[in-house]
């Protein structure tokens, strides 16, 4: 997430160097710290950029997160 955040360049390389598949599947681990970590990882690679959002839908990224939207950890729930 802080290798990404605010930096082009990087979220390009981690997004498209293979991070998309695994980040997606931190979102549906039993892990609350790991959904937390993977949905921030995911903000700070996608935002800003449509083809890294694109990456993330076509993922299938968005179920998941709509359903941490829904967490019992407000952390997750929130997303940050």
């Amino acid at each position: 997430m802080e290798l990404a955040r605010d930096n082009n360049k990087n979220a390009d390389a981690i997004c498209f160097g293979g991070a998309v598949g695994p980040l997606v599947a931190g979102l549906t681990t039993n892990s609350a710290v790991l959904q937390y970590h993977a949905e921030g990882a995911i903000w700070a690679i996608a935002r800003k950029s449509k083809k890294r959002k694109e990456a993330f839908v076509k993922a299938k990224a968005i179920p998941p997160l709509k359903k941490l939207a829904q967490s019992p950890n407000e952390q997750v729930r929130r997303g940050n």
